[in-house]
């Protein structure tokens, strides 16, 4: 599995975190096991099954990485928001921040530039018309307050 499908599985994992109030653990879980077989092109979907070990401990190793730095990560975030409160963003924008914010700080493995990129095409994918120069903007503050 390639890392852009396995970051779509951790926002889906986060979102649902944020909306029904649960661990990151019972998140995965429902996001893994909603998936259908085929997605609307009738394309085989990569399933519980199909993800391969690897992925799933990068999967798991993020979400937990976020959830352990979530209010360093929030704060960050927070700082880098320009007359908007941390609140008031849309749960799938809040969920691409966190995972952007946390791979810029803390994954050395992921240039800061890719980390923005990736965030912005899951932007594309699920936020709003707005989201995609959202996130660049925001997360390209969270890479100047580490400089």
């Amino acid at each position: 599995m390639k890392r852009r499908k396995a970051r779509e599985f951790i926002i889906q994992a986060l979102y649902q975190v944020d909306m029904v109030k649960c661990t990151w653990e019972e998140a995965l879980e429902q996001v893994i096991e909603n998936m259908d077989d085929t997605d609307d092109q009738g394309e085989e979907k990569q399933t519980k099954s199909k993800i391969d070990t690897k992925s799933l401990a990068f999967i798991k190793e993020v979400l937990e990485g976020i959830t352990t730095n979530q209010s360093e990560i929030e704060k960050s975030v927070r700082e880098a928001l320009k007359n908007w409160s941390f609140e008031r963003l849309a749960l799938v924008d809040r969920a691409i921040l966190r995972l952007g914010a946390y791979e810029i700080k803390y994954r050395d493995d992921i240039p800061q530039q890719v980390a923005i990129n990736e965030a912005v095409e899951l932007a594309k994918l699920y936020g709003s018309e707005e989201s995609r120069k959202f996130i660049n903007g925001v997360l390209s503050h969270v890479v100047k307050q580490g400089a």
